[in-house]
């Protein structure tokens, strides 16, 4: 969820300091929900293929790699670059981690956990 809702906070830095226009203002934006929705629908055939843990790793990589290009980004492309890789990341993981949570949890706890899962990551978008 932080990831999601970090930009908004240094939109005003960004725009000033890059100069941007409105729209590349919305491209910056955009570009990680786009593509966590992107992440999202193709998400099914890797985790048929290689199963839920490597897939969590794999996720694991483009947000390592999405924050180390946005931390170091000399321009915009390199921004929405980095975003981009996010997107992808909150995409792949948003689908496979729901179910191995409920997978690996114990019964008793399982929709707990489910739960928490998803209330952590609305506590992150408002906490950015």
């Amino acid at each position: 969820g932080y990831d999601t809702g970090v930009v908004s906070g240094c939109v005003i830095f960004l725009q000033k300091s890059l100069d941007l226009n409105s729209s590349m203002v919305e491209v910056v934006v955009s570009s990680t929900v786009g593509m966590a929705a992107v992440g999202a629908a193709v998400s099914g055939k890797p985790l048929q293929i290689f199963g839920r843990k490597p897939v969590i790793a794999i996720s694991s990589v483009f947000y390592a790699l999405g924050s180390s290009l946005i931390a170091f980004a000399p321009g915009i492309i390199t921004i929405i670059t980095g975003r981009l890789l996010l997107g992808l990341g909150v995409g792949l993981s948003s689908m496979a981690i729901p179910p191995y949570i409920s997978e690996a949890a114990p019964i008793r706890i399982r929709g707990r956990l489910v739960s928490m899962y998803n209330l952590s990551i609305v506590v992150g978008q408002a906490i950015a």
